[in-house]
């Protein structure tokens, strides 16, 4: 059990409005967990159209990255931790050797982050903010979402307040976490990333699991 902690969800844009056959493909994912300016080891980023960043952090810093040219756009957040937010950015700049990092210091923070080829558009589909699970093992994100097209990719970040140290997370929904960095005090909160990529639009309200 822990003392709280909060999920946040996106639906991003579809590679082909109207329907057809999707061909959105995860590019490269990683992440990186420090108590100042955590970074991810180097990611071939080549060809990524969108890149969705999870950051769990107990005080604000700012996401940056090696090619030093890309806008981070704020999605989903908790309502209650400013600091526990989905973000993203669209027809990025990018590079072979790409290394992101959340900048600041005492930040405490992890950070997740998938690149995603053969999406189209510009802005969010859809969201829903976290759940709520105060002293508990499981978290339902507030309200379900259908994407409004075919061939679109859902992205969930999850946020782990206090732990305990080491837990690992998973989650329902048939989403695959890209990555996860558990809670350990005086470090970093714990933090997850997961998606799923539906060729059918389908309603998902995702639940996710601490053990």
């Amino acid at each position: 059990a822990f003392p709280a902690w909060a999920l946040v969800s996106i639906v991003n844009d579809a590679p082909q409005h109207g329907g057809g056959s999707g061909n959105i493909a995860v590019v490269a994912h990683g992440s990186g967990a420090s108590s100042n300016s955590p970074f991810t080891a180097s990611l071939n980023m080549s060809g990524a159209t969108l890149i969705v960043v999870n950051i769990s952090a107990d005080s604000a810093g700012a996401i940056t990255d090696s090619v030093g040219t890309n806008t981070y756009t704020q999605g989903t957040c908790n309502v209650d931790v400013k600091n526990a937010c989905l973000y993203y950015v669209y027809a990025p700049n990018v590079s072979s050797t790409m290394i992101f990092n959340y900048t600041g210091s005492s930040v405490f923070a992890a950070i997740e982050v998938i690149g995603f080829s053969g999406t189209v558009g510009s802005s969010m589909d859809q969201s829903s903010n976290q759940g709520t699970a105060a002293l508990a093992t499981t978290c339902t994100v507030n309200s379900s979402i259908t994407p409004s097209t075919n061939n679109q990719v859902v992205v969930s970040g999850f946020y782990d307040d206090t732990g305990p140290n080491g837990q690992t997370y998973s989650v329902n929904s048939s989403m695959t976490i890209s990555d996860q960095n558990p809670h350990a005090a005086s470090v970093n909160l714990g933090g997850a990333l997961a998606y799923i990529i539906q060729t059918t639009a389908t309603a998902i309200q995702p639940v996710w699991t601490t053990t």
